[in-house]
């Protein structure tokens, strides 16, 4: 055995911890690699799609920029649009703004300061009667007003993803083209941004952060209010303290009902009346999107002339099978949660998977509150059956978007605004177009209603599957072990 020399065992000791720093010093350039493929280039990407926009519901997001600058009650023109809409003997109902106020205080001081550049004089209402196309000449940049706190909610789903699965995981939602099909749609990322970060909260036993931020999801958005029950049998199946769930459902009803109520000086508002108006439209509301509710549109559709009278008593059939089969389905949903023993993630999981299954309406961007948990399910229990479930999840409705919403549809606004758009042209395009539809009728109906199949078997399969969890392997720096002390003796014998 060698021998060392007091000096020889400092120098030792001062190399083996300059190697053990290099070594736990995380790598700058690989760090950096990580923050673009997960961060910046999927919002870059996401950029290029902003000034595309759904024809109706840019109508709806530039008339609230016109309200909030007039100072004006959405509310209010929305009853006012219903009553004309009624006397015209059209529909019942205006869809313009059917939402909880969140969306008002989230976009108060954008529509102001909006305004207060001036840079779009025109600024004012543009309603499209209703089951119409319209064509607002919105400028190409409002697009980016609107939809850049969208990005920055759909970039922080990336970053919880992150913490609650990984790496892989936030790559996953980052670079998937739903989330980026829904940024240019809808706002559906707030309320999918407020419910992933309660759970979060609440797996990290932060339940009053959590309770405020469901609250908040459920002002811009009902679908937190909706998981809620579940997640309340979820404490009580794990067995949480009566106080803690009292003082979370206190502070969850507290600050709903501070935001949704109102009167608020912001638009000079009765938020109580609103609300209560839109959920009267939404208990109307004939079934519509990717359920068995299509089969209603194939009729009517298909239908001889002589029993053309059946449209309205189906249109009002469906609202009515609607109103029915959604409480006992989300009430069959809630319980089955509790029977199963389900975490919290799986939990959540199922009762939107419940939710899309059960629900009379489910637009293609329904979706995007479900996607980061089955991507969550996917990184911790993954199953082949699961991986092929997901696919068929998230491209089917993208698909059907693709037959209902064709690219000159989303660009209607953008050719508007930049002042190239041709009337005649564009009212022959869609009248060509709707006729088309009609057909599409015959293959959509099939796959809507295997859809809702789809959701109840994947409720199934997340509930029932077992599967253990995937260990992570951790890398750490190996231990110094006696040969490598000898080799580092060696190497300083040999210099001296």
């Amino acid at each position: 055995m060698l021998d060392i020399t007091p000096k020889q065992k400092i120098k030792a000791k001062r190399l083996h911890k300059r190697n053990k720093n290099i070594e736990q010093t995380p790598n700058r350039s690989k760090s950096g690699r990580l923050l673009f493929s997960l961060l910046l280039a999927p919002a870059l990407f996401r950029l290029l799609f902003i000034p595309f926009s759904h024809p109706w519901d840019i109508q709806t997001h530039y008339a609230l920029f016109a309200a909030i600058k007039f100072d004006q009650s959405p509310y209010v023109l929305t009853q006012v649009l219903s009553m004309e809409a009624r006397t015209e003997r059209v529909l019942l109902y205006h869809e313009y703004f059917q939402y909880p106020p969140g969306l008002i205080y989230l976009y108060w001081p954008i529509a102001k300061l909006y305004s207060y550049l001036n840079l779009d004089p025109s600024l004012n209402y543009h309603f499209a009667r209703q089951s119409s196309v319209p064509a607002i000449p919105a400028p190409w940049f409002f697009a980016y007003f609107f939809k850049l706190p969208l990005l920055v909610a759909d970039m922080g789903i990336v970053i919880l993803l992150w913490k609650m699965g990984g790496r892989q995981v936030a790559l996953r939602y980052a670079w998937n083209i739903y989330p980026i099909m829904v940024l240019f749609w809808m706002f559906e990322a707030y309320g999918s941004f407020c419910l992933l970060l309660g759970i979060y909260w609440l797996n990290n036993k932060k339940n009053n952060q959590a309770a405020i931020i469901l609250a908040i999801g459920t002002a811009i958005k009902y679908l937190p209010a909706i998981v809620l029950p579940a997640i309340l049998l979820y404490m009580l199946r794990e067995r949480y303290s009566l106080s803690s769930i009292f003082r979370f459902m206190l502070l969850f009803g507290l600050v709903t009902a501070g935001l949704c109520v109102g009167p608020w000086p912001l638009v000079g508002s009765d938020f109580l009346q609103g609300n209560l108006f839109s959920l009267e439209w939404q208990s109307w509301r004939s079934g519509a999107g990717l359920n068995l509710h299509y089969v209603f549109r194939l009729l009517n559709e298909w239908l001889p002339e002589a029993f053309s009278g059946l449209y309205r008593k189906s249109y009002l059939f469906s609202a009515a099978l609607g109103n029915l089969i959604f409480p006992i389905g989300m009430l069959f949903t809630y319980a089955y949660t509790y029977r199963k023993k389900l975490d919290l993630n799986r939990t959540v999981l199922v009762t939107l998977l419940g939710y899309i299954a059960f629900n009379k309406v489910v637009n293609e961007y329904y979706i995007l509150p479900m996607i980061p948990f089955m991507l969550l399910e996917l990184g911790h229990y993954p199953t082949l059956a699961k991986e092929r479930f997901y696919q068929l999840l998230w491209s089917l409705p993208v698909a059907v978007a693709l037959i209902t919403l064709p690219i000159f549809h989303v660009s209607l606004s953008l050719l508007a605004g930049l002042g190239q758009i041709n009337l005649p042209a564009v009212t022959g395009i869609l009248s060509t177009y709707g006729q088309t539809l009609s057909y599409s009728s015959l293959i959509m109906t099939p796959l809507c209603l295997l859809y809702t199949g789809l959701c109840l078997l994947t409720m199934h399969v997340v509930a029932t599957r077992p599967c253990l969890e995937v260990p992570k392997v951790v890398t750490q720096p190996e231990p110094l072990v006696i040969g490598s002390k000898l080799n580092i003796s060696q190497s300083l014998a040999d210099e001296n």
